[in-house]
């Protein structure tokens, strides 16, 4: 019996922080049919990646460049996260099919939904 989407997601839900940040990408990676996706801090240190991983290292870097300057020609699309003053950065390939602007905010969204949750945030 195959499982209704509702059941999957909740079957692929975490309670770690980089687990649940992963399965999020990861979902939003095979939706949005890339090839990668990067969460990474403004100097382009990756925080957790959905692809091949040195795809998202190069991601994530060419992303904190892009941030900074804007007129580069780093082929990559970029979209910021706030964490409540701490700023983040959501970087996908410029050169994917159906990648949006709007996609990208809603998987900023998501990243921020999952790492503001109280139970994540507690030290």
């Amino acid at each position: 019996m195959a499982l209704s989407a509702r059941e999957e997601r909740r079957r692929r839900r975490s309670d770690d922080t980089l687990t649940a940040l992963t399965l999020w990408l990861e979902g939003a990676r095979r939706r949005g049919e890339l090839d990668c996706l990067a969460l990474c801090d403004e100097t382009g240190c990756l925080i957790a990646g959905a692809g091949v991983h040195r795809q998202c290292e190069e991601l994530a870097a060419l992303g904190a460049v892009r941030a900074a300057d804007p007129g580069t020609d780093a082929d990559v699309r970029v979209a910021p996260v706030d964490l409540r003053g701490v700023r983040a950065l959501i970087c996908a390939d410029a050169g994917a099919r159906r990648e949006s602007a709007h996609m990208l905010s809603a998987i900023a969204a998501g990243c921020r939904r999952i790492l503001l949750q109280p139970r994540f945030a507690t030290a």
